[in-house]
């Protein structure tokens, strides 16, 4: 069944479909937000322009690898596993970037020592760079004791991992089989001649004292690959059909960032890509955390869209490996929220200092004339403030999308009509191929008004009127909607009016405290 398509306008209506074309309320909007986050950046290891959904720490590690080749302090060449740290993540997907020039590293390996045999298979590094050079490998006796088998046993920083009972004899070839497609699984092999590879022998043709050969290694006669990380571009990370493009596409994902890169070119995609009508909200920040309060506002002034939304104030965190401060993006904190909350909670919900313990602080300590700026000129900022035990704490200021519209600015807000037009548009689905009759019209009307006064019984989205209790939406599918010619060609709208729950952005208390009142302290 086709998906649900969100347009800009009518004249976008293509193949059959359930499409969405948000009409702006006449009435003030604020609401929540969405789930999973998308973040494209380098990373050490793993596929290369891929969006791999991962719902543990764990799994990002075993896909991408960590901080550096091995972790052990070097330079950070992981930019999302620093955008994970110092803070609780619920499901991402990530989409490692790499050079349009970068190479696998690999190595052949022979039926007959000395480099003199036949190549049979070729182990591959499962994605590009410098670290599948750190892949071991060797090729040992089959568990299964026949002798047209083998196993193969690869080691990373000494973890090995054995692949058993492969086979390449005569017209077999079992090597994807046993291998498998696990994004997590660091080698392929590939089938290059019948036969089978002799067993690595230690000290032995480029072997270490246990037999391992690393890949990409030099050895004479035999054929191998080094692995290299290339030339990074903007290209890489713009082109179409490129990491960007790929967030922008997966389906699930509604708040996307680019991490560890930022300048004119990667924020000219931003702009391109939030102006698609899709449901994801895409991040982004100034190049550097040295720009000043007036600058970024003047920044934000050039740019546009419901669905961007633009951060002051980069934070501070710990590496975990060097125990250094080092800074990430301002955005990455109201991300984490997002993943971490049900979709009604606003990020600045001090509830949601729970979720914050990691952050070290900001790098520009505000005061209140320029956190009104900041908020006057829609840009969001991070800000410092003390828990309910007197601890600092870093919780978003507030959260803006880069549209000045009443209706279009609070970040929350566009999250919450997200989540409705998600949750109905799922339900017209069900109806895009049936008859269009008065009966399943009354149908699909009922179901989503229940749906909907489900949610503002809960106090959840859709607000009530205080003095009857009713929920404040309308929702139609006849004729003052319709007409008769479009319905016969098969267009059918449905309208929802709706009023969502706003939030306290200001609170003001009106105190009076004099000589004829008297506070007891206890």
């Amino acid at each position: 069944m086709p998906q649900v398509r969100y347009i800009n306008s009518e004249s976008q209506i293509g193949a059959p479909g359930v499409y969405i074309l948000e009409q702006a309320p006449a009435s003030p909007v604020r609401g929540q937000r969405r789930r999973t986050a998308g973040l494209a950046g380098l990373c050490v290891r793993g596929p290369a322009s891929k969006a791999v959904l991962c719902q543990s720490y764990q799994r990002f590690v075993d896909v991408f690898g960590e901080r550096d080749r091995n972790s052990n302090g070097g330079p950070i060449g992981g930019h999302i596993w620093r955008a994970l740290q110092g803070k609780y993540w619920g499901p991402i997907y990530a989409v490692r970037v790499c050079a349009d020039d970068a190479v696998k590293a690999s190595f052949n390996f022979e039926s007959a020592a000395g480099g003199g045999g036949t190549e049979v298979i070729k182990v591959q590094a499962y994605g590009p760079g410098v670290a599948g050079d750190d892949i071991q490998a060797k090729v040992t006796t089959a568990t299964n004791g026949d002798a047209n088998y083998f196993n193969l046993v690869v080691k990373l920083y000494g973890k090995v991992k054995l692949f058993p009972n492969i086979t390449c004899h005569l017209a077999l070839d079992n090597t994807n089989q046993v291998i498998g497609n696990d994004d997590g699984t660091i080698v392929r092999v590939t089938k290059l001649a019948p036969g089978r590879p002799i067993n690595n022998a230690p000290s032995t043709d480029g072997a270490d004292a246990d037999g391992y050969v690393f890949l990409g290694q030099t050895v004479a006669n035999y054929t191998s690959v080094a692995g290299s990380d290339g030339t990074l571009a903007d290209t890489d990370y713009t082109v179409a059909g490129g990491p960007m493009e790929i967030l922008n596409n997966t389906r699930g994902i509604q708040a996307c960032a680019v991490v560890g890169r930022s300048n004119t070119a990667i924020k000219a995609k931003i702009a391109l890509l939030g102006g698609i009508a899709a449901q994801r909200v895409w991040f982004e920040c100034p190049d550097d955390e040295t720009i000043s309060v007036n600058d970024a506002v003047t920044e934000r002034a050039s740019i546009f869209g419901g669905r961007l939304s633009y951060w002051f104030n980069h934070e501070m965190i710990t590496d975990p490996v060097t125990l250094e401060t080092i800074l990430v993006e301002p955005f990455l904190l109201p991300m984490s929220i997002i993943t971490q909350t049900d979709p009604y909670i606003h990020p600045g919900d001090f509830d949601n200092v729970a979720f914050v313990g990691g952050s070290r602080g900001v790098y520009a300590e505000m005061s209140d004339p320029d956190r009104d700026l900041l908020d006057g000129g829609g840009v969001s900022y991070l800000n410092r403030d003390l828990d309910a035990n007197g601890n600092s704490v870093i919780i978003p200021g507030n959260a803006l999308t880069c549209d000045f519209a009443v209706n279009n600015e609070d970040l929350d807000g566009r999250y919450m009509k997200d989540f409705l037009l998600d949750a109905l548009g799922q339900r017209l689905r069900g109806d895009q191929f049936k008859g269009n009759t008065k009966k399943n019209r009354a149908a699909r009307s009922a179901a989503c008004s229940g749906f909907l006064t489900t949610l503002a019984k809960n106090d959840l989205y859709i607000m009530r009127d205080e003095d009857s209790g009713k929920p404040r939406f309308t929702y139609t599918n006849d004729l003052s909607v319709n007409n008769v010619d479009d319905q016969a060609r098969g267009l059918q709208r449905e309208k929802l009016v709706a009023r969502l729950i706003p939030k306290n952005k200001e609170i003001l208390l009106m105190a009076t405290i004099g000589v004829d009142a008297t506070i007891t302290e206890q």
